[in-house]
This record gives C-alpha cells, sequence and structure tokens, in this order.
C-alpha cells in the first residue's frame, strides 16, 4: 500500500465540501424564496458517510501495515541488540507513530477507537506514562513490571492489557509512548531525546535484558493486534461496526464524522 497523497485533512475536507455547499445554498434559497435544501442534503449525506467509512478503512490499514513493519524492526532488534537495529527500530516507530496521527480524528462520537466496552484507545494512545511503572529509572533501578518477576513472572500480552493503566491513569505499561520509552530511554536531556543503549537489551550485558525484550517484543506484537481490530471494524463488507454506521439515518452518520 502507497502513502496517500493527499493529508488526511484534505481528504475530510473533500467529503464534507459537497456537503457544506449545498447546506449553504439551501440557506440562501431558503432567504431568497422561502425554500429549503433538507433533501438535497439528505439525498447527499449518504454518499459523504460511505466515503467517510472507505477513509476510514484505508487510513487504519495504512496504520496497521506501518506498525507489522515496525514489528519487524523491534524482534530483529531484539534477536540481535546493536546500535543498528535500535536505530532502525526507532525509525520504524516514527514513520508508524505518523501514519497512526493520521487517524485520531476518528476519535470523540464512541467509534471502535473509544466505544466505552471494547474500545483500544487507553491501550494504543494512552499518555503520559509514568516511566517508573514499567522499568528503572533514575533513583529507582529496581522499579517497574520489568524489575518484578516475583510478582510477574511472565510478560504476557493478556496480563499487560489488565496492567495497562491500573492504579492510575499514568500507569500505562502499553501503545505508543511505552514503546516510545522502551526504544529511547528516560528523556533526561535537554537538548534531545532519551538515548537508550542496546546493551539494555543484551542478556550478556544486563540482568533485566531478558525480560525488557520480552516487554518490548509483547506491548509491540499488542499494538497490532489493536490495531487489526481497528481495521476488522472499518472493513467492507462485514457484519461490523462499518456496516451499523452506514445502516443508521445518514445525516446521523455525518454528525458522528463532524463531532469526530
Amino acid at each position: 500500500m502507497t502513502h496517500p497523497s493527499l493529508s488526511l485533512r484534505s481528504s475530510v475536507r473533500l467529503l464534507l465540501l459537497p456537503l457544506l455547499s449545498i447546506v449553504h445554498a439551501g440557506a440562501h434559497a431558503e432567504g431568497q424564496a422561502g425554500t429549503t435544501s433538507a433533501l438535497d442534503v439528505a439525498q447527499l449525506a449518504p454518499s459523504v458517510a460511505r466515503a467517510y467509512a472507505e477513509l476510514v478503512h484505508e487510513r487504519y490499514a495504512q496504520s496497521l501495515e506501518s506498525a507489522r513493519a515496525l514489528r519487524d524492526a523491534v524482534r530483529a532488534f531484539v534477536a540481535g541488540p546493536s546500535r543498528q537495529t535500535l536505530d532502525a527500530a526507532r525509525g520504524a516507530w516514527t514513520l508508524a507513530r505518523g501514519d497512526f496521527g493520521r487517524t485520531e480524528v476518528f476519535r470523540f462520537y464512541q467509534g471502535p477507537i473509544d466505544d466505552p466496552r471494547t474500545g483500544v484507545e487507553v491501550l494504543l494512545n494512552a499518555w503520559p506514562v509514568d516511566e517508573a511503572y514499567i522499568d528503572a529509572v533514575e533513583g529507582a533501578p529496581g522499579s517497574g513490571i520489568i524489575n518484578n518477576p516475583e510478582r510477574y513472572p511472565t510478560l504476557e500480552k493478556a496480563l499487560l492489557e489488565v496492567l495497562n493503566q491500573r492504579g492510575g491513569e499514568t500507569n500505562v505499561c502499553t501503545g505508543w509512548h511505552a514503546l516510545e520509552f522502551m526504544l529511547w530511554g528516560q528523556d533526561l536531556r535537554l537538548d534531545g531525546p532519551g538515548d537508550r543503549s542496546p546493551s539494555d537489551f543484551d542478556p550478556r550485558a544486563c540482568e533485566s535484558a531478558q525480560r525488557r525484550a520480552e516487554f518490548l517484543a509483547q506491548v509491540t506484537d499488542l499494538l497490532v493486534v489493536h490495531l487489526e481490530q481497528l481495521v476488522g471494524a472499518w472493513a467492507p463488507d462485514r457484519e461490523n461496526y462499518r456496516a451499523r454506521f452506514l445502516a443508521e439515518p445518514p445525516l446521523v452518520a455525518v454528525n458522528r464524522m463532524l463531532t469526530g
């Protein structure tokens, strides 16, 4: 899949401009001739909603594709920790995070990303992060889930989902920002981001390295799993959220778009 040439903002504008132009024309006509354009708006809304659903699916699919590339880069780094493989994983995170950023407009109307019961927003994108909840930080070398094998002997994906935000909103251990901390480390510099050493993940150099590598791999896998869920929710020709969205009264669907 190639990157779309239009930005998300431009794409949404292209979806909304025809609808808004009809609303404007209807208001003008009403002022001059006492008529309304409600019927015209109602006729246009279904095509706008369908185009929006296609755009959402396309953007989440792009995000998933780059997240899978990130997963490959993280696996290569875990298998052979080095400056080169760490830089590659960081670069993959940066690209994938940019793709996900283009999807953030699809929030705030209780869609698949932030449904109160099944939404994955807090698992993907919660912030800020109390870094000491995850791993050692300056002044607390034994802190974090990673450094507590007695309580958490295995770092499984299901466990990390349960632990995410347990006990407080900043107790984040999944998603983009947890991965950012794992790849860059604690940010203690004024002139740039953190610069974690690859040796933090090398069992020959660090006692906690194996668990740190396991945590990094599991959280990256979870990122892909949660994006797959969003792609599936917006995929065409399925019994899913997209089908329900397009079955709503068209103006209700358009209102969700504008709310997002």
